[in-house]
């Protein structure tokens, strides 16, 4: 198969430095996301906004480690670029097509969780929903969580998963076989088992726009808007007296 011309260049990184990079993330994660949730809940013990200050330093956490991660091993020490993993212009059509494709991925999100539900029997059990709402509606829990999951958690997970697992994929077994490739290790690795049908199809529709724009950003926006809607949505059922 045909590498996409947009890639220009192979990336130079060998298989074994690409499965450090991702075994790192999730043996540093698995150590430093549970140390700081349970330092800062320890620090907030009691305070009002102690769930959703504990949550965004969990998140905070997470996305750190893998920005950390991706800097230090990828851009310094490996010798990638910025430019290399996406961070190149776009035409503005794909901005605007990123913003109704991450709204329209809502629906068939939910489709596919509804799918699940009726092939196992079983109500969807989302650890997410504890997580991005710890202590039910606020309007403070609501901004900060819709920021974090809107702009912090995809500006990173873009650069990872598209710009650097799934380019690299892409340009030695070509599109259409990199595109499930890197949206099961994207959703996989997000180690909820539950959510890894819904996640795959958001990684595959992520993937195709980034072999189509060239760039991360659109991928960025349409993850930040995804994300955003389903938060939102998460909030305003609590607001509305839905129960989770």
């Amino acid at each position: 198969m045909s590498v996409p011309d947009h890639y220009r260049s192979e990336l130079p990184l060998a298989f074994w430095k690409l499965l450090v990079l991702l075994v790192s993330i999730v043996v540093l994660s698995l150590l430093v996301v549970p140390a700081v949730y349970a330092l800062t809940a320890q620090l907030t013990a009691g305070g009002e906004n102690g769930p959703i200050l504990t949550t965004s330093a969990a998140i905070l956490a997470q996305t750190a480690v893998m920005f950390g991660l991706l800097y230090l091993l990828a851009i310094q020490t490996w010798g990638l670029t910025w430019w290399q993993l996406g961070a190149r212009p776009t035409r503005g059509k794909w901005i605007g097509r990123a913003v109704i494709l991450g709204l329209l991925a809502v629906p068939v999100v939910s489709v596919v969780v509804q799918g699940v539900q009726t092939l196992t029997g079983e109500p969807l059990d989302n650890p997410q929903i504890q997580m991005l709402a710890p202590a039910g509606f606020s309007w403070l829990s609501a901004v900060t969580t819709v920021l974090l999951a809107s702009i912090v958690a995809p500006f990173v997970e873009e650069f990872l998963f598209r710009g650097l697992v799934h380019r690299w994929i892409s340009e030695r077994t070509g599109m259409w076989i990199a595109i499930p490739i890197s949206a099961a290790v994207f959703a996989a690795l997000h180690g909820i088992p539950m959510l890894i049908p819904p996640l795959f199809v958001v990684g595959c529709l992520l993937a195709w726009v980034y072999e189509k724009s060239g760039s991360i950003w659109p991928c960025i926006v349409l993850h930040g808007v995804y994300n955003a809607a389903m938060t939102i949505s998460l909030y305003a059922a609590l607001a509305s007296g839905v129960e989770f």
